[in-house]
């Protein structure tokens, strides 16, 4: 079918009776030309919300600058269409900006402050006297305070007579001059902000104050500090916040105080900036609440990350010394906060605080001794190494598997038998599995020469770490199938075609795992093609899966043919394998293949090869 028939037949379906089609006709004239553009606009308005929504997207990918004029009258519109219009201006960018400036000028004062705020939001502009203009003589002052925004947005410094001036039009106005101000951050912005500190409007000083912090100029930070000393309450507090966030804490009376009591009762903001000022004052006296304030968050809440890297930051700042060291062992930080502590001198490598690390290792917290442990391992000095080696008994499965990993990662040679004597009577699988890798990491030889008193659980996870290959191949024939899975796992992490023999022999066993393992490791070492194809017709699903996923190493001329076959197999998953390696290969042989699993009895195959064949 030609381009102008497929155009017009998906713009007569536009009008068709059911919403499902025409939601596909708006998504399949993405691709379209400028004849489909009048078409999708109406579409817009249609009463299903998914065929305007497909419309929007497809103008969208349409683009350019006749997509842009067309949509400009919508801004005159109702709610809905004046937004589509915004969101669709917005994403085409810089083509549609020039067809914004004639509206600048428009009659409606809406239309004028959507125009300026997409000049905004799409970020360029060529013609930004335009914009001041706007900011000067404008009659709606919600079209003044965009164009000052927006000019503060471009940091357009040729506008800072008009933005100074701005300052004493409607308060809406000037607290946008006054962001666009601070933006720009010239001296002479200094000046006239710290002019109107004496407004009687207390909002205005407000923005005035936090935009002068916002200033590195020296004339700001003189503003401020002269401020401060005639300010009360919150002005007070205010012209506190803007003054450290401009990098200057005053060393006067009360400042200390007032910092603290933003730390403990302030927002997250100025729970930051006022610790800030305290690593300035070198106050520690508010160390116990620094880490009890980081010790509040919830790790698993996204937003804390940022602030627990700040505060951590802090808490470093003040250095490996007694103040911080002994919050370790002070009854009035909750444990929390200890945590925090212990993972901030772990990162200075502490070694005065090994002592109170040690102590931490008989808290009651779990997680306290966990950190402790970690911060142990990080500072690496024998007294810590002993101090963890204490710690190998200790009743929690999560801390030994601590332990023992920081012990491994330390190397410690001493650590060798003490950890071996922990994995003779250990029951905790992850203990037993860090314990091996650590084992392995301290002396390879070693531990293999132990094997032989190990069954089991220890001998499937020295098949996860062990390099050496002839342990390996040992393994590979125990008489537990976990064991021989995990080692002919391992066999294919050595690349050795040395192993293929036994590779090829582990593919007859009678364990699905084992066999699984085999196909994965021929894959990995890149051999046994004809044995990986004969796995195609295993009776185990995830052994025919592994050996699918095992041929994408190799470019085999009758690969393709072999893997349209399994689109047969009467497991999907063995299906979707297929597909999905026929895609992964598409360079070589072309996504044709992939046509024979479009009429899969599957849905989702069906729909996994739609999506893939819509990438040619």
């Amino acid at each position: 079918m030609t381009v102008t028939k497929r155009v017009t037949r998906y713009v007569k379906e536009l009008t068709a009776p059911e919403p499902s089609k025409r939601r596909a006709a708006a998504e399949a004239l993405a691709g379209a030309d400028e004849r489909a553009l009048y078409p999708l606009i109406k579409a817009l308005s249609d009463d299903n919300a998914g065929v305007q929504d497909a419309a929007m997207r497809s103008l969208i990918s349409i683009g350019g600058e006749v997509t842009a004029y067309m949509v400009l009258p919508l801004l005159r519109s109702g709610p809905y269409l004046r937004n589509t219009a915004r969101v669709i201006l917005r994403a085409i960018g810089r083509e549609a900006v020039p067809l914004l400036r004639q509206l600048l000028r428009d009659k409606d004062d809406d239309v004028r402050k959507f125009s300026v705020d997409l000049i905004g939001e799409i970020g360029w502009c060529d013609y930004h006297d335009d914009v001041v203009a706007l900011l000067r003589q404008d009659p709606n002052p919600n079209v003044r305070a965009s164009a000052a925004r927006v000019l503060g947005l471009f940091g357009y410094g040729k506008a800072l007579p008009e933005l100074i001036q701005a300052l004493t039009d409607d308060e809406w106005v000037c607290f946008s001059a006054l962001e666009a101000l601070a933006a720009i951050g010239d001296d002479t912005a200094a000046v006239a902000l710290e002019s109107i500190l004496t407004s009687p409007s207390e909002a205005v000083r407000y923005g005035a104050l936090e935009a002068l912090g916002r200033l590195t100029s020296p004339l700001a930070s003189n503003a401020l500090m002269g401020h401060l000393a005639t300010a009360t309450g919150m002005e007070k507090r205010l012209t506190l916040k803007s003054l450290v966030q401009a990098g200057i804490t005053p060393h006067m009376f009360e400042v200390s105080e007032m910092l603290l009591d933003m730390l403990r009762g302030g927002d997250w903001e100025e729970k930051l900036i006022a610790a800030r000022g305290l690593v300035d004052l070198r106050d520690e006296t508010a160390l116990p609440h620094l880490a009890d304030v980081a010790g509040s968050l919830d790790r698993s809440d996204p937003a804390s990350e940022d602030r627990l890297c700040a505060l951590t930051g802090t808490l470093a700042a003040f250095g490996c010394g007694e103040a911080l060291t002994g919050l370790l062992t002070d009854p009035l930080v909750r444990y929390r906060g200890k945590v925090v502590v212990a993972e901030v001198l772990g990162i200075l490598k502490c070694a005065p605080a090994v002592p109170d690390l040690a102590v931490l290792m008989n808290s009651a917290e779990t997680e306290v001794r966990r950190a402790g442990a970690t911060a142990l391992a990080a500072i690496d000095c024998a007294e810590a190494r002993q101090a963890l080696m204490q710690a190998l008994s200790d009743e929690d499965g999560h801390v030994r598997t601590t332990v023992v990993a920081s012990l491994g990662r330390t190397g410690e040679k001493d650590a060798f038998n003490a950890i071996l004597d922990l994995l003779a009577s250990e029951r905790h699988a992850d203990v037993i599995r860090e314990s091996v890798r650590a084992l392995v990491s301290i002396d390879e030889a070693a531990f293999i020469d132990s094997l032989t008193i190990f069954d089991g659980p220890i001998r499937e996870a020295a098949g996860r770490w062990l390099t050496d290959t002839e342990a390996l191949l040992m393994l590979s024939r125990d008489e537990d199938p976990r064991v021989r899975a995990s080692a002919v796992d391992g066999l294919g992490r050595t690349r050795l075609e040395s192993v293929a023999g036994r590779l090829v022999e582990a593919l007859g066993d009678p364990d699905p795992d084992v066999r699984r393992a085999a196909v994965g490791a021929m894959g990995e070492i890149g051999c046994c093609y004809e044995w990986i194809l004969s796995a195609f017709d295993d009776s185990d699903t995830w052994v025919r899966v592994a050996a699918i996923k095992g041929t994408r190493a190799f470019s085999e001329p009758g690969l393709v043919p072999r893997l349209m076959d399994l689109s047969a197999d009467p497991a999907v998953p063995v299906a979707l394998a297929a597909l999905e390696t026929l895609a992964a290969i598409s360079d070589r042989d072309g996504f044709s293949a992939l046509t024979v699993f479009a009429d899969h009895p599957d849905p989702d195959v069906r729909n996994r090869a739609e999506e893939l064949l819509e990438r040619t």
